[in-house]
Formats: structure tokens, C-alpha cells, sequence
């Protein structure tokens, strides 16, 4: 373990030119913009040298007072939140009371004292010593409980080394900040909350971290995992935080991200709110193209028909199962589906069969689907059936409460979609629940051979561009630049063909991937005949006028942008 966790080099940051935007994966809602609050640990005076014998009864009481002070603080914001009674308070009740806990405890402190007694060493070499001690401990031990546990320990003795060195004083910003660290402990993050963070970019950091599970529930604004972002950016430069699609915006590029969102573009101040419930009747998307919304945690439904999105076009359930130690069961998994499928009644929720593939790795997954690599969608029926049957009864039992569809992720072949349909009506039998209509993804340049036979198989089509357009030219799936977006004519004859392919079997076909939610592309991605589009709701508004812009160009409008093929 490296000697605290200090700053990285000051190298001087990178090319904050206009335009630039860097990745990492979106951990908290909506989009936050604000001049960006730099958070660089300082070097920490770590001496080697012993204490004299006389001087370590004087350091043991420092690191008690700092301890004490540290719970004493923790308390009053447990207690200041309690009272605010606030979205997300009852979660950081809780992690406080558990940092409280091991504040008391002596497994870190008595380990801490030991080494200031014994070796004559300082409080924040001694906290640093008892931490590397444990991380050899824990560390031996594999199940994820016990890791879970490291590293609330080591966020509390960085959190404690810090105070001992007076490194809380560079938590003082101003409300609006965007913060950007290379990591922070929980108490860290709540403090910056209270503090009014507009938006928080951390270079470490993963969607179950105790960080991404806080500012998700306070509401912040948060990507995590940005490689280089402190040396990628300059204090008070304003920087937008895309917590939807893990898009950090510099410069310029986060004025063009502000425009396009709801909050900031003209005519857009505020979301639609006509209807009443989340959801419009499926039998009025006739007119026009119809927009849906990604979903990836079942909270954020919400936003689906706060943004006047038509349901879920993608419901990524892999996020079910991220931080567990076990398998949801079918009970859990059918409470979250039918909570959903109620709320956005009668418009559909698309559900996408689990896909081991995200922003996740094997520890952040159940115990039971670690090792499978990216063990896509039907072909997790080899290894794990019982896993796939769990949600299939879920989804069955959820479709009594709803409009559920199914879709499969990356099918290469026909026959994986037939064998899902029999799977699926075997089980249906079982739980005594409705059809559920049966999509596939195209996101497998093998497919595009057979698309006839495909469509005539399906209930409808979903086009996942990103694969699709990774594997087609052979890159990455973040490899398309981000402010000068593209339509490669490899893609977009894959699109068309896939458009006339579900037109010619009467069933309809939307764009889920990441270019559905890029203005610029919109009118193109209408000039292929594609008329359903799913992207994070919170988007949509802009995409929307980008296509009243399109119509008004080209004189179509309404029910003359089709043909849109309609649920039958």
C-alpha cells in the first residue's frame, strides 16, 4: 500500500482547449455545472525517525483528541441530517454510525498506539502502520463482506491521518463547486455536500463504492473513474458533470452540455409535466417518433415521464445485481419490475435480459457470477440457467402490473431468440403470467445476415449502436469523440437495413445506443427511417427539438414523420 494516499505529481494539467470532455462512469443523477474546486491532498509528514520515550505519551493523547474530535464531528452532521430529514439522509445516517463504530473500536486505534508506544513512531506513521497491518489481514480473506469492511477501515484512517495533518482545511469550498479528487472518504463527501457541491468527478471510485451509493441517494451529480482529471483540468474553469452518461465537460464543451440539458436550453427550463401518470397510452404513438428512456436503477423511474418520455426503451438490469454478496431472489427482482411497470402503465418497460458487460468488475458482482468473463445475454443459459429462469419468472410475474417487454442483448443467431420464446413460455405456464413480447438487440454484425428471419422472430428490434458500431469498425466503444459526433456509412446502412428489415415484418424498431441522444445526429438517424428512440430521460428534451428542428426543415410533421411501427 502506498504511503497515504497523496497527491499525484503536479505535472500541470492538460489541454483544457474547447471542446474537451473526458470519461469515466456516471455514479450519481442529473447534470451539475460549476467552476471546478481542485481537492490535492497534501504530501503528508510521515518522519521515520522514533520518538524519544518521553514525547509518546504526549502523541498517544494527540491521535485520542484527533479520534475524538473526528466522532464528535460525525455525530453532529448524523444529527444535522436526522433533522433535515432529507433524500439520501437515512443512508448516510447509517455509514456515519458505522464509522462511528469503528472509531470505537479498538481494532484500528489500539493498533495505531501500539506502534506510537512501541516503536516511538508518529500518530499519522502509526495510523498508516495499523492500516497496512490490516490490509494484509484483510486482504487473505476473499468474500466480499470482509473487502466491503477493509475499506471502510481505510477510508476512516486516511479521514483520521488527514485530520492529523490539517488536511480537512482544503474541504472548504464554495457552494456551486464542482469537486474534483482522486478519491474521498465518506465523511469527506458529506461535508462537501453540506457544503453545496454542485457536482463531484473523482479519478477512483466504482458504482458500488459507499461514494457512488451517497451521491446517488443525496442526489449529487457524480462520474467517477476519470483517468488523469486532475491534471485534465484547471481551478475555476467551469466544468459540467454528466452523472447519466459519466461525461465531464470543460470549457466550452461544458457550455454546450449546459445548453443541451433541460435546465439550460432555451424553451426547456423545465420539464413536460402534462401527464398525470409516467406513462402515455401506447395507442397515441402512432404520431410522430416516440421517445422512451435508459433506466438503469429502478429509482431513477422517476424521470421517466418527468422528462415526457413514452416508458423504458432499455432497463440495463445488470445494476440489480451490482455490490451484493448474493443473487437477487425472484421476489425482490419481481417487486422492483412491477414497481416500475405500475409506474409507467400502459406504456412499455423494456427489459434487457442480464448482460454481464457495464461498468463493473468481477468484485462488485455476486459471488455466483463471478469468473464468466463477458458472458453475454443467452449465452449465460450455459453456465448459470437458473439465474436467467429467476428473471424470467420476475419479469412474468411483473407483466401482471404492466406493459413488461423482454429484450436480449447480443444475440448472434435466430435460434438464441426461439429458445429464449420456448424458455419463456414454459415458465409462463409455471407462474401463470401474461405473453411478454420478445425483442432482440442488433448489436452483432453476424446478425445483419439473417435480419428477415430475425424480425420475423421478434416482437421488435432494438439497434444498440454502440456495440454495433464498435465491432463494425473495429474500436472501442468510447472510442467516438464525444463533441464531433459521426454516423460512419458502415452503421448507418446497418441501421437502415435493420429499419426495413422491422418494416417489412410489421414490427417496430428503436435506437437504444448512445447516438440516440445526440442532437446532431438526429435528423440523420430520421432520414434512415428510424422512429423510436430510448436514451437517459433527462435528455430527451433536446433531442426533441433537434428532431421539431428536422421536421420544420424538411415540412414533416406529426403522423407524416412516420412510418412508425406501433406495438401490435
Amino acid at each position: 500500500m502506498a504511503e497515504g494516499r497523496v497527491a499525484e505529481a503536479d505535472d500541470g494539467p492538460l489541454d483544457p482547449a474547447a471542446g474537451q470532455t473526458l470519461q469515466g462512469v456516471g455514479a450519481g443523477p442529473g447534470l451539475g455545472c460549476g467552476p471546478a474546486h481542485l481537492l490535492r491532498r497534501r504530501p503528508l509528514n510521515l518522519r521515520r525517525r522514533s520518538l524519544a520515550p518521553e514525547a509518546r505519551g504526549h502523541e498517544v493523547a494527540r491521535l485520542r483528541s484527533a479520534a475524538a474530535a473526528f466522532e464528535a464531528e460525525l455525530l453532529a452532521v448524523a444529527g444535522e441530517l436526522e433533522a433535515a430529514d432529507e433524500p439520501g439522509a437515512a443512508l448516510a445516517v447509517s455509514l456515519i454510525t458505522s464509522q462511528r463504530a469503528m472509531l470505537r473500536d479498538d481494532e484500528l486505534l489500539s493498533r495505531a498506539e501500539a506502534a506510537i508506544v512501541g516503536q516511538g513512531a508518529t500518530a499519522e506513521r502509526a495510523v498508516l502502520t495499523a492500516l497496512q497491518a490490516l490490509e494484509a489481514r484483510f486482504g487473505a480473506l476473499q468474500a466480499p463482506t470482509f473487502r466491503a469492511i477493509w475499506r471502510d477501515i481505510e477510508d476512516l484512517g486516511h479521514a483520521l491521518i488527514g485530520r492529523l495533518g490539517g488536511d480537512e482545511g482544503r474541504l472548504a469550498i464554495d457552494p456551486g463547486d464542482v469537486v474534483i479528487a482522486h478519491d474521498l472518504t465518506v465523511g469527506e463527501l458529506i461535508s462537501l455536500i453540506k457544503a453545496g457541491a454542485a457536482g463531484l468527478v473523482l479519478e477512483s471510485g466504482s458504482m458500488t463504492s459507499h461514494v457512488a451509493v451517497l451521491c446517488r441517494s443525496a442526489g449529487l451529480p457524480a462520474v467517477l473513474g476519470v483517468h488523469a482529471a486532475l491534471r485534465s483540468v484547471q481551478d475555476e474553469v467551469r466544468v459540467c458533470v454528466d452523472g447519466e452518461s459519466g461525461r465531464v465537460a470543460i470549457a466550452a464543451a461544458a457550455e454546450a452540455l449546459a445548453e443541451w440539458s433541460p435546465r439550460g436550453a432555451a424553451g426547456l427550463s423545465s420539464p413536460p409535466t402534462s401527464h398525470q401518470g409516467l406513462g402515455v397510452d401506447e395507442g397515441s404513438e402512432g404520431e410522430g417518433p416516440i421517445w422512451r428512456a435508459n433506466l438503469d436503477f429502478d429509482w431513477r423511474s422517476d424521470h421517466v415521464g418527468r422528462y415526457g418520455a413514452q416508458g423504458v426503451g432499455l432497463w440495463r438490469t445488470l445494476f440489480l445485481y451490482l455490490g451484493r454478496d448474493t443473487l437477487p431472489t425472484e421476489d425482490e427482482l419481481a417487486q422492483a419490475f412491477s414497481a416500475v411497470a405500475e409506474r409507467c402503465a400502459p406504456a412499455p418497460v423494456t427489459v434487457r435480459l442480464l448482460d454481464l458487460s457495464g461498468p463493473s468488475d468481477d468484485a462488485e458482482l455476486p459471488p455466483a457470477l463471478r469468473g464468466l468473463g463477458d458472458c453475454r445475454g443467452v449465452r449465460l443459459l450455459r453456465h448459470r440457467p437458473e439465474v436467467i429462469d429467476t428473471q424470467l419468472r420476475a419479469l412474468l410475474r411483473a407483466g401482471r402490473h404492466g406493459n413488461i417487454r423482454l429484450l436480449l442483448p447480443f444475440v448472434s443467431d435466430v435460434e438464441e431468440v426461439r429458445v429464449i420464446g420456448a424458455r419463456l413460455e414454459r415458465l409462463r405456464a409455471e407462474v401463470d403470467g401474461p405473453r411478454l413480447k420478445l425483442g432482440a438487440m442488433v448489436e452483432v454484425p453476424a446478425l445483419l445476415l439473417s435480419l428477415p428471419e430475425l424480425a420475423e422472430a421478434c416482437d421488435f428490434l432494438a439497434i444498440g449502436s454502440n456495440d454495433l458500431g464498435a465491432l463494425l469498425l473495429g474500436t472501442g466503444r468510447e472510442h467516438r469523440g464525444f463533441e464531433r459526433p459521426t454516423l460512419p456509412p458502415a452503421l448507418a446502412t446497418a441501421m437502415r437495413w435493420t429499419v426495413d428489415a422491422g418494416r417489412a415484418a410489421g414490427i417496430p424498431v428503436s435506437l437504444c445506443g448512445e447516438l440516440a441522444a445526440e442532437p446532431a445526429l438526429t435528423g440523420a438517424l430520421l432520414d434512415l427511417g428510424l422512429r423510436e428512440f430510448s436514451m437517459a430521460a433527462r435528455l430527451l428534451p433536446r433531442v426533441r427539438a433537434a428532431a421539431n428542428a428536422w421536421s420544420a426543415t424538411t415540412g414533416l410533421e406529426g403522423a407524416a414523420l412516420g412510418p412508425a411501427a406501433v406495438d401490435p
